[in-house]
């Protein structure tokens, strides 16, 4: 009898053909032999079938790759002394011809643009911009950016940008790869300082953000004396796509001076001046999490401005800036006077009631010169009133404000403000008529008045004065005057929420020193809703997370030098090189600043990921047929190695594993039902009575029912999240997670190659034969597809999906 085929079932035969089930396969999850895995692809089975999602291909020659070996360049000598302004070692063609021959840059860019900074202040360098740039009309648009002594010669940054157009986003280069690649370049372009670097395993990191290039960047820090030097030495960034130079970054201060102490404190001396020194509070903290494209809240222990430093030759605790270190918990900081109770409008603010609450900010009566008006939608609906006053004629006279005002008409208060003037001539040496007490209380009032909603939830934070890098005007003598003037106090404060500050969401009020009027404010975005900030309770002590932080970091001796400063001119001041301190520090990454996990005590990276857990190399999987597949998957976050530093290669795969993996492969977030109403049984108690682990199952499961990869019908009652995933499963719910649900329901069942191919169970015939023609897994041998299917022979799968996703389905 002739099968009756319905339109879509006539569309999934027509997919299956289309995507070529019968080329051959690769080896990945198919037995041919007792112990065999998966094994990643050597040739590209795209030629035939550049849709097809295929296992890592081998990384192919980026067309930037460094010519054949030949003698490095050596850099113009650096001449004594600095010339006039307007003459440099260094000429125009000299710059663009060193560019040229040292950079990546087509012979068919033709001539950059170009300009020359050059500075008289001390310790400036002078150095040539050059770009060159597409033309708007092509596709893809393309920039290459370099900057180039202008004394030596040398190539100080390199930044090259594609955008529009169409491109591949799949990751081909591991990081073992990129760094082979950056190697190369940091011989090539700054082969004479290659003794004095020190490659930075902590700060060197892949990214895979947003609308962004992903990228593995390496550092190398500067040695000088033997000892790293903070902020200094090259960093160089691999596209992971091409393993083209993306930017390369020479950072190396000339001017100081690095002179170590005869003799220095020993290391427990320091720990114990550390340990006395340090205060870590409760806090959150907001993360940027690239596997689901969201902000994530997390409790974290966290100092209140900085880690303390200990000079190595007195072990005595150090700020950043050399000055004895002032502890500082978070509740030493102080709250502000109580305001009227905030009643928001009961209607938006008119036109006109705006414009008064403006007038009243500023101190002025005068008609607005103009005045915009806006409304949004997200995060939440608003509506604002802009308002502008500047004076007439071509440049303002003493005594004339400008005045820029935002009101915010629903909650009635005022969303941001900034004035100025022209200062006096004589500025600089004309003391302020206003001291930081009188200062602090304007500040203060201003909050009172004009945003009573936040003065509740306020905590100052440490005295600017006491931090900032420059003095108040006046007469100054010894180590003052060498700091250059500031023309006001600011004042910043921080936002509490149930009692706990949440970095980074900031107040900021500036008072004018001569006036003392308030001549800026600005408030940094609203907190999420509550039930995105995780609940306080069952968090570690905080000599418990102190323990944990020293624990899994150690002190190191490094250099610190002060930010730089305006010095008087040498021969009227005495040396005016920048000093370096020799001290001990906390060998953290720069992204970490110390912060832990107030759960787990675990040292946190910018993404809130333990530190231990952002191995992109795990040891255990080097030498695997799969370690390409899972290297590249742990850089764009659908996988996480364990808490251990390995990743378990040959480990059994979990139903909430196998959730979790797909939503992230597939591009999807974990997701939250209305009124928290989870489908399965474990979780239908809601969030408030489950851990934060199952939470997080019981949402990755809830987006895999929702993205169809998971069925509900086929499932059961209950998830069963620690049930073991069998290799048919996991084949139906990739199948599924690349759109190809279809084919995988069709009746008519698909030949398969497999010596067991009768073993495997109708429901999931289809799905196996298709990723076994799409050469995802290997079409020989036994399929075994009731074995557990372990975590390399998943990733294997998943480097199919996550590539799927981001070509075919945009993801």
């Amino acid at each position: 009898m002739q099968r009756r085929w319905s339109r879509a079932g006539r569309a999934a035969l027509a997919g299956v053909l289309t995507l070529g089930l019968l080329l051959s396969a690769v080896p990945a999850l198919a037995e041919t032999g007792p112990t065999e895995a998966v094994s990643a692809s050597e040739e590209n089975p795209g030629a035939e079938n550049p849709e097809a999602p295929v296992s890592a291909p081998a990384a192919p020659v980026p067309p930037d790759a460094p010519a054949a070996p030949r003698p490095l360049p050596e850099p113009i000598p650096d001449k004594e002394g600095s010339r006039p302004l307007g003459q440099v070692a260094v000429s125009r063609d000299a710059a663009v011809a060193r560019a040229r021959e040292l950079l990546p840059i087509p012979e068919d860019l033709g001539e950059p643009a170009a300009h020359l900074s050059q500075s008289s202040e001390p310790g400036s360098r002078p150095e040539w911009y050059l770009e060159w740039s597409s033309t708007p009309e092509e596709e893809p648009q393309i920039r290459y950016t370099a900057v180039v002594d202008a004394t030596t010669g040398e190539i100080r940054h390199y930044a090259f940008d594609r955008w529009g157009g169409e491109e591949s986003r799949a990751l081909t280069y591991t990081r073992r790869e990129a760094r082979q690649r950056a190697e190369e370049w940091l011989r090539k372009l700054a082969g004479p300082y290659l003794s004095e670097f020190r490659l930075d395993e902590q700060n060197s990191r892949s990214y895979f953000g947003p609308g962004s290039t992903p990228v593995h960047i390496f550092s190398w820090r500067r040695l000088a004396a033997g000892y790293p030097v903070p902020y200094q030495g090259v960093t160089i960034g691999i596209d992971a796509r091409t393993g083209e130079l993306t930017h390369y970054n020479l950072s190396w201060d000339r001017e100081t001076a690095f002179d170590p102490p005869e003799k220095t404190v020993d290391p427990a001396q320091a720990a114990a001046a550390f340990w006395a020194a340090v205060r870590l509070g409760l806090a959150y903290r907001q993360f940027w999490d690239p596997a689901t494209q969201k902000d994530l809240w997390k409790l974290v222990y966290a100092p209140v401005a900085e880690l303390p430093l200990v000079d190595a030759a007195t072990g005595e605790a150090l700020d950043s800036m050399g000055r004895p270190f002032a502890p500082v918990a978070w509740e030493d900081l102080r709250p502000l006077p109580p305001a009227q109770p905030y009643n928001p409008p009961a209607e938006p603010l008119t036109h006109e009631q705006a414009l008064a609450l403006a007038k009243s900010a500023v101190g002025t009566a005068a008609a607005p010169t103009q005045v915009n008006y806006r409304e949004t939608s997200q995060p939440v609906p608003g509506k604002y009133y802009h308002f502008m006053w500047y004076p007439q004629g071509p440049e303002a006279k003493e005594g004339e404000w400008h005045y820029d005002v935002e009101v915010d008409a629903v909650r009635g208060v005022v969303q941001r403000m900034y004035t100025w003037t022209r200062r006096p001539e004589n500025w600089q040496e004309t003391p302020p008529a206003v001291d930081w007490e009188k200062a602090r209380a304007a500040a203060d009032a201003f909050l009172r008045e004009f945003r009573p909603d936040l003065v509740p939830h306020l905590r100052e934070l440490p005295d600017a004065n006491e931090t900032r890098w420059c003095r108040m005007p006046g007469p100054a003598e010894g180590e003052e005057a060498r700091l250059p003037v500031c023309n006001g106090y600011q004042f910043s404060y921080i936002l509490l929420h149930g009692g706990i500050p949440a970095l980074g969401r900031t107040v900021s009020v500036e008072v004018d020193p001569w006036s003392g009027k308030v001549t800026g404010f600005w408030a940094s975005p609203d907190l999420p809703e509550a039930e995105e900030l995780p609940r306080a309770e069952g968090v570690i002590g905080r000599e418990a997370a102190l323990e944990k932080l020293l624990s899994q970091t150690a002190l190191e001796l490094r250099w610190a030098v002060q930010p730089p400063v305006v010095l008087p001119a040498a021969g009227k001041g005495g040396d005016a090189r920048p000093k370096a301190r020799l001290v001990y520090g906390l060998a953290v990454p720069d992204e970490s600043a110390g912060v832990v996990d107030a759960f787990t005590g675990e040292l946190l990276d910018s993404r809130g990921r333990p530190l231990t857990r952002r191995v992109l190399e795990p040891a255990d999987v080097a030498g695997h047929p799969a370690q390409k597949e899972i290297e590249l998957l742990l850089l764009r976050g659908v996988l996480e190695v364990e808490a251990d530093g390995k990743f378990h290669p040959d480990r059994p795969v979990t139903r909430a594993e196998a959730a979790q993996w797909l939503v992230l492969a597939r591009g999807l977030q974990p997701y939250v039902p209305p009124r928290g109403q989870y489908s399965f049984a474990e979780f239908q108690a809601g969030d408030a009575a489950l851990s934060p682990d199952r939470q997080a199952q019981a949402r990755f499961a809830e987006a895999a029912l929702r993205a169809g990869i998971l069925v509900k019908e086929e499932m059961g009652e209950a998830f069963e999240p620690d049930r073991l995933v069998t290799r048919e499963e996991f084949a139906l719910w990739a199948v599924r997670a690349m759109g190809y649900g279809a084919i995988a329901r069709m009746e008519a069942s698909i030949s398969m190659p497999f010596t067991d191919a009768e073993a495997v169970d109708p429901r999931y015939r289809n799905a196996v034969a298709l990723l076994a023609g799409l050469k995802v897994i290997d079409g020989q041998g036994a399929f075994r597809p009731q074995d557990p299917i372990t975590r390399a022979e998943a990733a294997a799968i998943l480097y199919a999906v996550a590539t799927h996703a981001l070509e075919v389905l945009g993801k």
